[in-house]
């Protein structure tokens, strides 16, 4: 989570990585509309995104993977998440080009 001096940017936060060296690009949708810009995940460190918007924790979550072929991206993977609560979820763009789960430091809101 990252945080500032004046208020929390964000409770929840994606991260991704992947194994196979590849040109991928990932763009994330929160549920309040924001879009990341193009995430470029690497096979050694983890990139995230973490919405600056007010209202963005809980929700329907949209990623998108894109893989390079020939000189342009093309779609290959879109994956929904429905989260409610706060922390950080990794996932890792696998072979085949779709996100696997590789790890979550996170806490479920309860009613």
């Amino acid at each position: 989570m990252h945080l500032s001096n004046d208020k929390v940017t964000s409770q929840v936060e994606l991260a991704f990585k992947t194994e196979i060296k590849a040109d991928i690009v990932i763009k994330v949708q929160a549920p309040n509309g924001e879009c990341s810009g193009y995430i470029y995940p690497n096979v050694f460190d983890f990139t995230s995104f973490t919405p600056t918007d007010i209202g963005c924790g809980h929700g329907k979550w949209l990623i998108h993977v894109a893989m390079r072929k020939g000189c342009k991206f093309h779609h290959g993977y879109t994956r929904c998440l429905n989260l409610v609560g706060q922390g950080v979820l990794f996932f890792e763009v696998s072979m085949s080009g779709d996100l696997k789960d590789c790890g979550r430091l996170w806490l479920d809101c309860l009613n």
